[in-house]
């Protein structure tokens, strides 16, 4: 088995190191080291016996948001599940500016996304806002007049040495494909 260590932005492979349920207690209550600070930080994976809802499995989903032009695009690169969490590079292109981070959620939070969305695409009103559960990162939908939607956010938290605040618009024929992809993504389980 193998670690993942993430160090500046990179992942490497470090040999297993065996967990346990003490070490494993400390590691459940410790609050995410800031990047900032120049910090490793750690992904065991752990032995099933241990806790099984944390054991990571790596995913290759792409959605993304799919917008009438090439200078405007939202794109969330699943990288792994682990537990109710998933881990995703999201991606903005927005002009001329752009910019990818870690986005971390929980599955629950995709999945009110998706009820929002879905009422947001039928109705032409409404607002959805996805936060990154490591950062002040977010990523919010509005629906305009005239049936456009307004995509805002912020990439990187602004603890970071580079973030991008990005904003367009595009009109709501994105949203079913968007929504479908995420619901599909929901479908990864242990």
């Amino acid at each position: 088995m193998l670690a993942m260590q993430f160090v500046n932005g990179t992942t490497e492979c470090l040999p297993y190191k065996p967990m346990t349920k003490r070490g494993l207690s400390s590691l459940m209550h410790r609050k995410s080291v800031s990047p900032k600070l120049g910090m490793s930080m750690f992904l065991y994976k752990l032995e099933p016996r241990l806790i099984s809802s944390q054991i990571m499995i790596e995913l290759g989903n792409v959605i993304t948001l799919q917008t009438n032009t090439t200078t405007e695009c939202l794109s969330f690169a699943t990288r792994y599940l682990v537990g109710i969490n998933f881990t995703f590079d999201l991606t903005v292109l927005s002009d001329r500016f752009g910019g990818t981070s870690h986005f971390c959620v929980r599955r629950n939070e995709i999945d009110t996304l998706c009820s929002k969305l879905s009422a947001m695409h039928s109705t032409l009103i409404g607002k959805a806002r996805l936060d990154d559960n490591d950062s002040d990162a977010y990523v919010e939908f509005e629906i305009e007049s005239g049936g456009w939607l307004f995509v805002s956010g912020q990439v990187g938290g602004s603890h970071e040495d580079h973030f991008v605040k990005f904003a367009f618009r595009t009109d709501q024929t994105c949203i079913p494909k968007f929504l479908n992809d995420f619901k599909s993504l929901l479908t990864n389980s242990y």
